[in-house]
């Protein structure tokens, strides 16, 4: 985990298991490393990007105005849950709006990393399976992905809280 942390402050991509699956995941504050995120997001099939906070009370400093539905969810799910949201404000470089899904992560694993970082992580899910072009330069921790799997709830929520699409997980 420190190394990790290490290699992600330094502007290093790296691989993170979850219950989801593998991550590439990048520090959210370092410029280099979210340059070097996007191309290689835009050659995986799956380009959903996921800012991961630590706490509830980070959502705001993301989004202007936090409808109270997206509150409660947070607080109760016990899944992984990735809220995309109408509008966000002081997103990190290199992160449009459109495209940015916020969890709030529940696994334990994730609380260490986001603590010791001190800040958001954001990252592209690989799934069970990777291949890694040598380009990347990825770091790659020595740990292995959970037992328990799951698939995201995912809900998509207008400013006024009407859900404008939701997708249930496992």
């Amino acid at each position: 985990m420190i190394e990790t942390v290490k290699q992600l402050k330094s502007g290093s991509l790296c691989l993170y298991p979850s219950s989801l699956g593998w991550w590439l995941i990048a520090d959210s504050w370092n410029k280099e490393a979210m340059r070097a995120l996007r191309p290689v997001r835009h050659t995986l099939a799956q380009q959903e990007l996921v800012l991961h906070i630590e706490s509830i009370g980070l959502l705001s400093q993301y989004v202007p105005e936090v409808p109270e539905v997206a509150w409660d969810w947070m607080e109760m799910n016990r899944r992984p849950l990735w809220i995309k949201f109408e509008q966000y404000h002081l997103l990190p470089e290199g992160i449009e709006a459109g495209e940015l899904w916020i969890c709030l992560n529940k696994e334990e694993a994730w609380h260490k990393l986001l603590n010791r970082m001190g800040h958001p992580v954001a990252g592209i899910l690989l799934g069970d399976t990777y291949v890694l072009d040598e380009a990347w330069k990825v770091h790659i921790p020595e740990m292995t992905l959970p037992k328990k799997r799951h698939r995201p709830d995912k809900v998509h929520l207008l400013n006024n809280g009407t859900i404008q699409s939701l997708e249930k997980g496992n």
